[in-house]
């Protein structure tokens, strides 16, 4: 059970101390603010207690997983999980080497699945606790985050190490429940209310018609409100005689009611981007093959606007940009030939998989990790279809009747592979990609950041924050 926070603050602030016991080994003790505790408890010392531990010989940070907003301040947040380990790599690791910070070095070692601020305590965010959970019923006591190790478990030793992609997986997974439940849970309110709003008003003589009394076309539309995201809520007859009636009446509604329309529209358009970034999630995770890749892309050319940022029609898949005509015939093939649908200008679209390897995983000097093989060809192949297609731009529009396409500076973009890991890879593939002046590089995980964050943005509800009450299962305000 949790407490409260106080009303005339919003985040009351504890203190942490670091204590060095050894020349390698350092351990951090943290006491509550005095708004945690009870009214009759007016000493926070008294709740002391070590939460962390540094040590640089063994590079890992160790956590003990603790609430201070409950109604014991500073207890255990699990029954057996009492500790989670983070190996440190990559600019983390050599950080420890200089004169570190703790609190720079928990930011930049602590994912975001966990909580950060350490005035919430340690732990798994709300989301996410379900981790915790089941880690618990394998009887886990120890968790290790490493990038070194696959995930696995030591049942004799009572510990469970998870890979950080792994853990990445699954938050991804987590939030995509989280959206889909946010979205239902926002139109049955909505729909229930309707119904509840209709009987009330109803009862009061405000309403001209009985249910009984409404017309053909105002009770599937009645239906349709209170059913359509309720699982098996209208039979497939019944969507379909709601979908005729819009399409018979579509000018008029429009006319007299053009908010409804849009509305529906919008709802629509929801649906589908949601049920797009689920199955771009899962091709990610299944690893699959170019050809599906192209496929999903040919079938929604909105992510590569997206990926321009800029309006840009297809033109022609497979294009291509080396032979007679953008339809074949050519030694050189475009996965996608688009244009600026403003003015007309080119750009030339290929499409990897996010299982391509985008820098070399060891260093050729020290933190510096130089391109792939398999990105530098890639690249190398997009100029290359870039110049073939500026030199034969002439023959093309003539011999493919295209004329309304331009070739002013043909633009170059190229989607591969998942942002590195490591910090030192994740600074490599920045400064070459940043500096590929005619070949933009975006990766598959970076578009479905953008996709995830055109949901959020359309989401017509978006439940308000929570603030922890009693009775809570968790105090974490996320």
């Amino acid at each position: 059970m949790a407490i409260p926070y106080p009303s005339d603050s919003l985040q009351p602030e504890g203190s942490l101390e670091v204590e060095q016991i050894s020349d390698n080994l350092y351990r951090g003790y943290f006491t509550p603010p005095l708004a945690a505790i009870t009214s009759y408890e007016k000493d926070p010392s008294g709740y002391k207690r070590c939460v962390l531990e540094v040590d640089k010989t063994a590079k890992t940070i160790t956590i003990v997983p603790f609430r201070v907003w409950s109604v014991i301040p500073m207890s255990n947040r699990y029954s057996k999980l009492g500790e989670i380990v983070f190996e440190l790599s990559g600019y983390a690791e050599r950080y420890l080497e200089e004169d570190w910070d703790l609190e720079s070095l928990l930011s930049m070692t602590i994912p975001e699945i966990f909580t950060q601020d350490i005035n919430y305590g340690f732990g798994f965010k709300k989301h996410y606790t379900q981790i915790a959970s089941i880690l618990e019923e394998l009887g886990i006591k120890k968790l290790v985050i490493t990038a070194k190790e696959k995930t696995s478990v030591e049942t004799a030793k009572h510990t469970a190490t998870i890979h950080e992609s792994d853990l990445e997986r699954f938050r991804r997974t987590v939030d995509t429940i989280i959206r889909r439940s946010q979205s239902l849970t926002a139109n049955l309110k909505r729909d229930a209310l309707n119904v509840e709003l209709f009987a009330a008003l109803d009862s009061t003589g405000m309403v001209s018609k009985a249910p009984g009394k409404l017309s053909k076309e105002e009770f599937v539309a009645l239906v349709g409100k209170t059913n359509r995201f309720v699982e098996n809520g209208a039979t497939p007859a019944e969507q379909k005689e709601a979908l005729t009636v819009i399409r018979k009446n579509a000018n008029k509604i429009f006319e007299q009611q053009p908010q409804e329309l849009i509305k529906l529209k919008n709802d629509l358009e929801l649906v589908n981007l949601e049920q797009l970034i689920e199955k771009f999630e899962v091709m990610i995770e299944k690893g699959v093959g170019e050809a599906q890749w192209q496929n999903l892309f040919q079938q929604n050319p909105f992510i590569i606007s997206m990926a321009f940022g800029i309006p840009v029609v297809n033109v022609q898949g497979q294009a291509s940009v080396g032979g007679r005509r953008l339809s074949g015939g050519g030694e050189k093939i475009a996965d996608f030939l688009v244009k600026n649908s403003l003015s007309n200008n080119t750009a030339i679209v290929e499409i990897k998989t996010p299982a391509t390897n985008l820098v070399y995983a060891k260093a050729y000097r020290s933190s510096v990790h130089g391109p792939s093989q398999e990105l530098s060809a890639a690249v190398s192949q997009v100029l290359d279809q870039v110049y073939l297609l500026q030199k034969e731009i002439n023959n093309i529009k003539v011999n493919s009747k295209t004329y309304n396409i331009e070739t002013y500076h043909v633009h170059g973009i190229l989607i591969a592979g998942l942002t590195p890991q490591g910090t030192d890879e994740q600074k490599s593939f920045e400064y070459f990609r940043a500096n590929s002046k005619n070949v933009q590089i975006i990766t598959f995980d970076e578009l479905l950041e953008k996709l995830k964050s055109l949901y959020q943005f359309l989401l017509p509800d978006k439940p308000p924050a929570k603030t922890p009450t009693n009775g809570d299962e968790d105090d974490l305000p996320f």
